[in-house]
């Protein structure tokens, strides 16, 4: 594993009003990496090894993980022939989407520390679960009026079939505070409000945790201090906006949640390592 992992946070659809991407790829090395996003990986052909948070486990037909933001994650083949795998990169926001809690997506979220993040499917499974990617790409690629619609429908279906396959303890009695999700939804939160003030109180207040605990468990989930996590979060939004727009990098500072241009401008160095009008000048 990379002592340094890269920190991803792009990918094409990112900042639609659909986050998913999926694409068939084939790699022999994937340096480790985190990213605020969900991945769903299916392997079609090859063999290798991976690695989910230093956990190692076999990569070949059949083999199917399912990362959860700021994991990190590493593969490679065994060969100089390249594993062929599906890839989907997906928002947290379409598990849980604002209101809609009860779907039962965030089991997978509370399970996230009972059950493997990969699990290896047997022919008949794996045959299920190719036609389903098969019908996802096939919808990705079109236009049809329900589109999303089944684009989600059928993400949930990959879901479930990859939860009743891994290997998952059998969960023990928890009350709703302690359940996984609720660091999720704390998570989720600060990526929709990123922009605004958001003191580390103000959370654990209005998700109703001790705010020595809530940091530890964002630290603990993120593998980095609530300070950070809010820093890199906006300064990915601020690259956006200097690609995209052609507002000001003052008011793009503001945009982003910071108060003060140099602040902006101090960030912005340290996590992409040039000025905010370097990267523009890059980007454009």
């Amino acid at each position: 594993m990379g002592v340094y992992p890269r920190y991803l946070w792009e990918y094409p659809n990112r900042d639609s009003s659909f986050p998913f991407f999926m694409e068939r790829k084939h790699r022999c090395l994937v340096p480790a990496y985190r990213g605020d996003f969900l991945t769903l990986i299916l392997v079609l052909d090859g063999e290798g090894t991976g690695w989910i948070n230093g956990v190692e486990h076999p990569m070949r037909r059949g083999t199917v993980t399912f990362t959860l933001p700021y994991q990190i994650h590493e593969y490679r083949s065994h060969t100089e022939t390249p594993l062929t795998i599906w890839v989907c990169n997906f928002d947290l926001g379409l598990l849980l989407p604002s209101g809609h809690h009860d779907w039962g997506m965030q089991e997978l979220l509370d399970e996230a520390d009972n059950g493997t993040p990969f699990c290896q499917l047997d022919e008949e499974a794996f045959g299920e679960l190719f036609r389903i990617f098969e019908n996802m790409a096939s919808d990705y690629a079109g236009s049809d009026r329900w589109r999303n619609v089944s684009l989600r429908a059928l993400l949930f279906e990959a879901l479930i079939l990859f939860d009743r396959h891994r290997g998952v303890p059998e969960l023990k009695t928890i009350s709703p505070r302690s359940r996984t999700s609720d660091i999720w939804k704390v998570i989720h939160y600060v990526h929709q409000h990123y922009s605004e003030p958001l003191a580390l109180t103000e959370l654990a207040d209005r998700f109703h945790f001790n705010v020595t605990h809530l940091s530890e468990r964002l630290k603990q989930t993120l593998g980095q201090n609530y300070i950070d996590f809010i820093r890199e979060l906006r300064i990915r939004h601020a690259c956006g906006l200097l690609a995209f727009t052609e507002l000001s990098i003052s008011e793009i500072a503001l945009e982003v949640g910071f108060n003060t241009f140099s602040s902006f401008s101090r960030s912005f160095r340290d996590i992409r390592g040039m000025s905010p009008s370097k990267y523009r000048k890059k980007v454009k």
